[in-house]
């Protein structure tokens, strides 16, 4: 539904329109349900998310962080020990990161990303 319009203007849209689109789907991680979280990720909104990370905006910049720390906790395992949990939560935010950049390095150059 929704993501379908927001995910655009989060890639796209003016720099103000952009802070909302991260606001409202900020919102959406953490009150949404699994499917919803999924169906945005399938959208492209990782990779908004990621290249907002170079703004100026720091309090944006902070939600998009937490935005994507959202995505990857819905995916966690409640069965795991805290060790495993964080050593997972690395992992699965390299591979996305790679994914998302289309690269093998673990953490691409801030050049690549703008």
């Amino acid at each position: 539904g929704v993501f379908f319009k927001v995910i655009p203007l989060l890639q796209r849209g003016g720099v103000e329109i952009q802070k909302e689109a991260v606001w409202a789907l900020e919102n959406a991680t953490k009150f949404g349900d699994l499917d919803q979280v999924i169906q945005m990720v399938k959208s492209g909104a990782v990779r908004g998310f990621c290249e907002f990370l170079g703004s100026e905006y720091s309090e944006t910049v902070h939600v998009a962080l937490e935005t994507l720390q959202n995505i990857l906790r819905r995916s966690e395992d409640p069965d795991e020990s805290p060790g495993d949990k964080t050593a997972n939560y690395v992992e699965k935010a390299k591979k996305l990161m790679r994914r998302v950049f289309n690269t093998s390095e673990a953490v691409p150059d801030r050049k690549k990303m703008l």
